[in-house]
């Protein structure tokens, strides 16, 4: 009885083992659950609420790697080049992230990015702290076309 048992057992683990090696690498680029389109160059313009500073331009890079989703923020008048976003997540039509930066304080802190995609627009609320105050606003962007 226990022969027929351990056999049985290693069959089926034998057959797990086939069936798993067989079917083949994921990657994040053919995988059913993300949405390509989000990739590429998102720009526009950006203002603070409650400010009397001029709009900024704000520019987010979706980057697909076969294994990550890379986000690059760029805020040319805050000094901000390409800087690496961190828990960036994209579920269907949204997306949220961070920006680490530091402030004129030289204190570390982050921005954070919460927006709705429709299309090749989108419209991004963010908020963030300088200097003891905290500041939000709104970002209007659409994807570059290459």
């Amino acid at each position: 009885m226990k022969i027929k048992f351990i056999r049985r057992l290693v069959i089926i683990l034998q057959l797990l083992f086939f069936f798993t090696a067989c079917s083949g690498p994921k990657s994040l680029q053919n995988s059913p659950d993300i949405d390509s389109s989000w990739q590429g160059t998102w720009s526009g313009p950006a203002l603070v609420e409650k400010s009397t500073i001029a709009a900024k331009k704000f520019e987010l890079d979706i980057v697909f790697t076969s294994t990550h989703i890379i986000g690059y923020f760029t805020d040319e008048k805050a000094g901000i080049r390409r800087k690496v976003v961190t828990d960036l997540k994209i579920h269907d039509d949204e997306l949220q992230f961070k920006v680490p930066y530091q402030t004129k304080y030289v204190l570390r802190s982050y921005m954070k990015f919460t927006g709705k995609r429709k299309g090749r627009s989108m419209t991004v609320t963010f908020s963030g702290r300088e200097g003891g105050w905290e500041f939000s606003g709104k970002w209007q962007a659409r994807k570059k076309m290459r």
